[in-house]
């Protein structure tokens, strides 16, 4: 790490840094990989990590890294590189990761928040499916530690977007965050009266696929992952509803993956209902089920029901939304 680069750097924005070496108890491996120093801006009275690879890896390794060292040293940290690549510096400021390098960029939230004192103002804007697929899972997934590699692994959202979301939610004052961790800030209840208010139906579009192609297609082990049952007929599942045919939740992406590798085929595949055929909702994010259950999770079950104009749905939708409610006031906050 070239600290008089850093020096340097901050001083070009009229702030005074001091790096000193830090002693850590860490395992061998991160002394090995990554180069570690204490830095402080007395004028702001800010003290922070600055981290460093020694050998390139990916960007997502380095993110959890740092979040463990920053979490063992109880102080927030930066990223250090050489040179970051567009598409590097893109992700990290998206994710609202501070960073800097040798050649003038950075990018530091905390910094700008002590010195502005001021915190963001969010409109009312809908949340982007990544972001509403995660708020979900930490609201119906009764974890007491936040676990961002976990929620990747249980939503195919990236790590680095799933940082991004959970940085936004602190923002929105829902969560806390504390070096690395992140916990509920207010009661589940509350966020998800806040959060209800931006989120969007999980429905791109609907299609219906030929019942003897689908029945052929559900030996697939890819497809039945991936596929979970969804509109009517999981609102049937929870309510007083009379199951009616099926319908399945796959998301989009998955779908077009499999026509482009003609394990669906286009032939069997129709924007309107015919015969027998069975409807799939192409969502824009990954299904997910609570608990192992078989259809998706009541949240967006909800959300993508909720504008059917129809008296006995209606009803049950307001038993389904009041169930969620009854379930969230019963958890506490973190």
């Amino acid at each position: 790490m070239d600290r008089n680069k850093l020096i340097r750097l901050f001083e070009s924005i009229s702030l005074s840094i001091n790096i000193e070496d830090i002693e850590l108890n860490l395992p061998i491996a991160f002394s090995a990989r990554y180069d570690l120093a204490k830095a402080s801006i007395s004028d702001v009275r800010f003290e922070f990590m600055l981290i460093k690879e020694k050998r390139h890896g990916s960007i997502e390794s380095f993110i959890k890294q740092a979040e463990r060292i920053s979490k063992e040293v109880n102080k927030p940290y930066i990223l250090v590189f050489s040179e970051i690549e567009s598409k590097t510096r893109s992700l990290l400021l998206k994710a609202r990761i501070p960073f800097v390098d040798y050649k003038g960029n950075f990018f530091i939230p905390d910094l700008g928040l002590v010195l502005n004192k001021e915190l963001p103002i969010f409109k009312e804007q809908q949340f982007s499916p990544s972001e509403q697929l995660v708020i979900i899972y930490l609201l119906l997934k009764d974890y007491r530690a936040i676990n961002p590699e976990q929620i990747s692994f249980s939503t195919g959202v990236s790590v680095p977007t799933v940082y991004r979301a959970l940085k936004t939610f602190v923002a929105r004052n829902w969560l806390q965050s504390g070096y690395g961790e992140y916990s509920f800030k207010k009661e589940p209840i509350e966020v998800y009266n806040e959060s209800s208010k931006v989120m969007i139906n999980p429905v791109k579009r609907k299609v219906f696929v030929d019942f003897d192609h689908f029945e052929t297609l559900k030996k697939e082990t890819y497809l039945i992952n991936n596929m979970k049952l969804a509109g009517l007929a999981a609102l049937s599942n929870v309510s007083m509803l009379s199951k009616p045919a099926s319908t399945y939740a796959v998301s989009n992406k998955i779908f077009n993956k499999l026509i482009k590798e003609n394990s669906l085929n286009k032939k069997f595949i129709f924007e309107k209902q015919i015969g027998n055929s069975i409807e799939i909702q192409l969502w824009k994010y990954d299904p997910f089920t609570i608990n192992d259950k078989e259809g998706v999770d009541p949240i967006s079950l909800f959300l993508s029901l909720r504008d059917v104009n129809d008296p006995r749905v209606e009803i049950e939708l307001d038993n389904l939304n009041n169930n969620i409610k009854l379930n969230l006031e019963e958890r506490h906050a973190y």
